[in-house]
């Protein structure tokens, strides 16, 4: 899962996933969280727009499909945000944004919400597994790790 992340050939910053990766992820059945930070979808983030986040959307969804992407807003973790998308109140534009671009009622069921849904299932199923099987949790501390 990658939780806040774009795509690294439609912006290329150091947080944004380049395209072998991104092709990886639907190999195992993973997410990638479309972050709305402006400093992933632009060099001057004044001018980072709804549309530019859009586009790293769409991108990963016609790469690896639609089953594949989400919203990873990081609201909680960003200094500005960008116009359109200050909170959640504005996830409605967004949506109908979405729609107004091409995609499907399923497709936009499944950014929403749905994906992330099943990607959090299948870590519960993994868990379930390690516990049946006595594996257990490491928690050594490092030292000196930075």
């Amino acid at each position: 899962m990658f939780s806040h992340s774009n795509a690294k050939s439609v912006f290329d910053c150091a947080r944004n996933v380049p395209d072998e990766v991104i092709d990886l992820v639907r190999f195992n059945n993973g997410i990638i969280m479309v972050t709305f930070v402006p400093e992933h979808v632009t060099t001057r983030r004044s001018e980072a727009t709804m549309d530019m986040v859009l586009n790293h959307l769409f991108y990963i969804a016609g790469q690896i499909g639609w089953d594949h992407v989400g919203l990873g807003s990081d609201f909680d973790g960003i200094e500005c945000v960008i116009p359109g998308l200050e909170d959640v109140k504005y996830y409605p534009r967004l949506l109908q944004s979405i729609l107004d671009c091409g995609a499907t009622e399923e497709q936009l069921a499944k950014v929403a919400g749905e994906n992330i849904l099943r990607v959090w299932r299948g870590v519960e199923e993994v868990r379930d597994q390690m516990k049946t099987e006595g594996v257990q949790p490491v928690e050594d501390v490092w030292e000196d790790r930075t």
